[in-house]
């Protein structure tokens, strides 16, 4: 109900507020219209109607101060995040401190992906916690920063202090059953699960949890099920295109000559991990087969999948293109009654479109020593991917390991530093599309990479790798060995303890690729 705007008496146009959110202002505080404005995220009105709020409060004569405090918590929730937290940030030391200033910016910066500056946050108020109360939002962000950051041995407090200050709260469940599944909490974990199959949290906000430890332990079919939760989880948008919300969902009912639009999610690696699925579309009885995929990915779909229709995923922005349902990529494994027996094309099922093909050939011939074997590596990721600290290597790391080797070492990925080894190659300048990534690779004896979009390419068109991987990190790889369901030619080379890499480089360029080329 709140979220209903209504018309100003007496015009035709303009939102008037509904009566119980002006009692709200009334009161002259702030804290009463929270979780009323909280109601205004991903509505497409409600920068319109925060002005409103604004302009109301004004007339009713709060304190500038005041105003000010609301106008930051408005912009935070609909969606201008990072105006929030350039203002919220002036609240967080000195004369001018406010506790609820001071979570809106840590979670802003999180959200921001700006994961150290949220970190140097949370260090400065350091010395304030006891001001924070009983506050569980405070403790959440202090989990979700550290984790993201990279400080796994700082998680714990927080995220138990927030479930016992908050044990009824679904976004801390959600959080702390992911946290601790990953931390290796087993009792905090089994008392928690114990809850979630009680029904205590309502599945529409801790399903999206359950379904990645469900994955991460090889239940795929109950895990994607669960993960269908996702579609009602307050950040939806962030890996689903929030234009398509409006419209039907297919679900996996008949498709009866209907056109189909495929939307992808998350980012490049599941999007070509996830293409394995879409041979399997034209049995299904529609009409038409629409795919929307990253700009980056089209040339390299469009070459290998001729029959369906490939277009530009736009943010947030429904296609001009007509369509009778859509569904995200990820709902694939679900819709098709995939389990860890039966993940199809394993073996590779993407090829190298020729022309791209011919110039890499050329390309790294024209590079490479003769005779020495040609190694791939990728040691990061994209830095505001939430679990980049923990998947990345920091690149001296990796270097300080490669400069001895007599091999031909590639960058594959994006960014290289200004300084790197004299055995390593470096012509990230020239992949502009994953299509010259992938016939980079192609050209390749053998990949190294941690967990990013290389090591999906790499799979798929069914290239030797050795996917370096955090402790208990990502659901898709499982728990243990060295095989995955995914990708026959992957490797999967884990940490022993969280956030050990230098076991795993010693193991793979003192012990592994010495064997494989008897260097």
């Amino acid at each position: 109900m709140l979220r209903k705007l209504f018309k100003r008496k007496g015009s035709t146009t303009g939102p008037e507020l509904p009566p119980e959110v002006r009692g709200m202002i009334e009161t002259k505080s702030p804290l009463p219209l929270v979780e009323w404005l909280q109601s205004l995220r991903n509505n497409p009105s409600g920068p319109a109607t925060l002005d409103l709020v604004l302009a109301t409060a004004f007339e009713m004569g709060w304190s500038q101060a005041d105003r000010e405090k609301l106008s930051i918590f408005g912009r935070y929730y609909t969606g201008n995040v990072r105006a929030a937290a350039t203002d919220a940030l002036k609240y967080t030391t000195g004369e001018q401190f406010d506790p609820d200033l001071s979570v809106i910016a840590l979670f802003a910066l999180y959200h921001l992906g700006d994961f150290e500056g949220a970190y140097q946050c949370l260090r400065t108020l350091a010395d304030k916690k006891d001001q924070f109360g009983g506050r569980s939002d405070y403790q959440l962000s202090g989990a979700l920063i550290c984790q993201a950051a990279n400080r796994m041995n700082e998680v714990k407090p927080f995220i138990d202090t927030a479930r016992h200050l908050a044990p009824t709260d679904s976004v801390v469940a959600l959080n702390a059953y992911a946290m601790y599944f990953e931390l290796g909490d087993l009792e905090a974990f089994t008392a928690l699960n114990d809850e979630f199959d009680r029904g205590t949290f309502p599945l529409d906000q801790t399903g999206f949890a359950v379904a990645t430890v469900a994955l991460a332990q090889g239940d795929y079919p109950r895990g994607f099920q669960f993960l269908e939760h996702r579609y009602s989880m307050a950040e939806a948008h962030r890996y689903l295109n929030k234009g398509l919300f409006p419209n039907p969902r297919w679900r996996g009912e008949p498709l009866n000559g209907k056109t189909l639009l495929i939307s992808a999610e998350q980012g490049l690696g599941d999007t070509i991990q996830l293409a394995r699925y879409l041979p399997e579309l034209g049995e299904l009885g529609a009409k038409n087969i629409l795919v929307e995929v990253q700009a980056e990915a089209l040339p390299l779909l469009e070459s290998n999948f001729p029959s369906l229709r490939f277009l530009e995923r736009k943010y947030a922005e429904a296609p001009s293109a007509q369509f009778d349902l859509w569904t995200g990529t990820m709902s694939l494994p679900h819709l098709l009654g995939t389990t860890v027996a039966n993940v199809p094309r394993r073996d590779g099922y993407l090829r190298v479109p020729h022309d791209n093909r011919a110039y890499w050939a050329d390309r790294v011939a024209s590079l490479a020593r003769p005779g020495k074997p040609r190694i791939g590596l990728a040691w990061s990721g994209q830095p505001s991917h939430r679990a980049d600290r923990r998947r990345s290597i920091p690149p001296w790391k990796m270097f300080e390991r490669i400069r001895a080797i007599n091999a031909n070492f590639f960058a594959v990925q994006t960014e290289v530093p200004d300084i790197y080894p004299g055995n390593l190659i470096s012509i990230t300048d020239e992949l502009i599309t994953l299509s010259d990534t992938a016939a980079l690779i192609e050209q390749m004896d053998l990949v190294i990479t941690v967990d990013t979009s290389v090591v999906h390419i790499a799979g798929a068109i069914g290239k030797e790798t050795w996917l370096l991987l955090p402790y208990r990190y990502e659901w898709r790889w499982g728990l243990k060995g060295e095989a995955n369901p995914w990708y026959e030619s992957v490797k999967v080379i884990r940490q022993t303890a969280t956030g050990d890499w230098n076991s795993v480089l010693a193991d793979v360029f003192d012990r592994r690729l010495p064997a494989r080329f008897l260097l």
